[in-house]
């Protein structure tokens, strides 16, 4: 079984200062789960900005410099730390309004042992190593991504604490909703899982899973070492079970 698991007058008249006045913020983001935190929790006071093409992994996206201005230009900026989206370290970004979102859980991160080089789609070969950066994917420290979100919007749009603190809740009480149906789901099978990325990792170890990471890229068909490599776990532990990050190719799930 595999689980899978966006009039030119050089004078302003008085419609464009008020155009101006009413602007919403720009938050700036890394990834689609920041996107949907602060949306969540932002509602109609900001305008949230997710600028990877649909074609990319936006943890291994190469920004251009039109990219990397527009995120400059951001109100605030939202990364997520645990070196997702690696760029941002070379970058120079406005520190001031950019905020590491896993600020109050870098103690919870965790170490990928062995680093593997594989590609993402059109951003080309890249290696995983040190830190295995998908931390939403524990519900706990998305909830602690989640707060921090919420505090930098509160100093960005003070005049919307009260809704701001009212969609968090909502939020909240969602993300601990599914982490109650992810471990009624996963208390049910025992044995052996495999994943095909380290991000599951989190998942792992969120739910108690004996987990082993194959490090697999859904649109390539494994290896012969992989294939030997994955036929000795099953032969310990069989198991029916696979994580992965996207649909696999039908050749390999066959």
């Amino acid at each position: 079984m595999t689980v899978a698991c966006a009039g030119c007058s050089s004078a302003p008249g008085p419609t464009s200062t008020s155009a101006s006045q009413s602007k919403k913020p720009t938050v700036f983001v890394v990834n689609y789960p920041l996107a949907y935190f602060a949306r969540r929790i932002g509602g109609e006071a900001v305008d949230v900005v997710f600028p990877v093409p649909d074609e990319f992994d936006p943890a291994h996206w190469d920004p251009d410099g039109e990219d990397i201005a527009a995120f400059q230009s951001a109100d605030l900026i939202l990364l997520n730390g645990a070196d997702y989206a690696k760029w941002t370290l070379r970058a120079s970004l406005p520190w001031s309004r950019t905020i590491v979102t896993t600020r109050e859980v870098e103690d919870n991160y965790i170490e990928v042992p062995d680093a593997v080089t594989h590609s993402h789609g059109p951003e080309g070969e890249h290696s995983h190593a040190a830190l295995a950066s998908e931390t939403w994917l524990d519900s706990k420290l998305a909830i602690a991504q989640a707060r921090v979100v919420k505090e930098e919007l509160e100093v960005l749009v003070p005049e919307s604490a009260g809704a701001i603190k009212t969609n968090l809740d909502a939020l909240v009480a969602d993300l601990q909703s599914l982490d109650e149906e992810f471990t009624s789901t996963f208390a049910q099978s025992s044995g052996l899982w495999t994943a095909s990325h380290p991000a599951f990792s989190y998942i792992g170890r969120g739910y108690s899973l004996e987990l082993e990471i194959v490090h697999w890229t859904p649109n390539e068909f494994p290896s012969e070492n992989q294939w030997h490599r994955f036929e000795g776990l099953v032969a310990e532990r069989p198991t029916s079970w696979m994580l992965w990050e996207d649909e696999p190719m039908q050749e390999t799930v066959g």
